[in-house]
């Protein structure tokens, strides 16, 4: 609560104070994504697993009633094809990552702060298992989107194209 004082003075003479009391109510503000490279990721078949952003950044004006978020996603939203993998490399014990290959789903949790879910989105990776990783032999796209969630409210998505491009290998007999 915060007590107001009011004075009203003429030039020669001042009233007597007249007080209230404002009751400020918090209110939880979604975090924010934001940061992520505007130009496509691109991905060779046959790759290592490949950073998606190396720049995404992580806010949330909330820290001082809560420092931690609680999860994240991580998804393959248009172009998916078989053998696609999203992957949590980094080392922090507090996260905890599974990845359903059938959506394209990464799932990240764990009660962490702001900062250290910062380090773990940018060490989210991209590969691809298939040797025929587009299809059509030629360069195709996925989208892959990114939000996180402080277990009340989730932030906007944020995407990058990642362009694989597949390679035209040699037959076998």
């Amino acid at each position: 609560d915060r007590v107001v004082s009011f004075v009203i003075s003429d030039g020669d003479a001042s009233s007597s104070a007249v007080t209230r009391t404002v009751t400020v109510t918090p209110v939880n503000d979604a975090p924010v994504l934001s940061g992520v490279e505007s130009g496509a990721l691109l991905y060779t078949e046959n790759d290592a697993a490949t950073v998606v952003s190396a720049t995404i950044t992580v806010s949330d004006v909330d820290t001082l009633t809560d420092a931690h978020l609680d999860s994240a996603t991580v998804t393959i939203d248009t172009g998916m094809k078989v053998g696609d993998v999203l992957a949590y490399s980094g080392s922090d014990a507090g996260v905890v990552s599974a990845y359903a290959a059938s959506t394209g789903v990464l799932s990240l949790s764990g009660s962490i702060a702001v900062s250290a879910w910062q380090t773990a989105l940018r060490a989210v990776t991209y590969s691809s298992s298939s040797e025929d990783p587009t299809g059509t032999q030629s360069d195709a796209s996925r989208v892959v989107s990114f939000v996180i969630s402080d277990g009340d409210a989730s932030s906007a998505a944020v995407d990058r194209t990642v362009t694989v491009t597949p390679v035209n290998d040699a037959p076998v007999l």
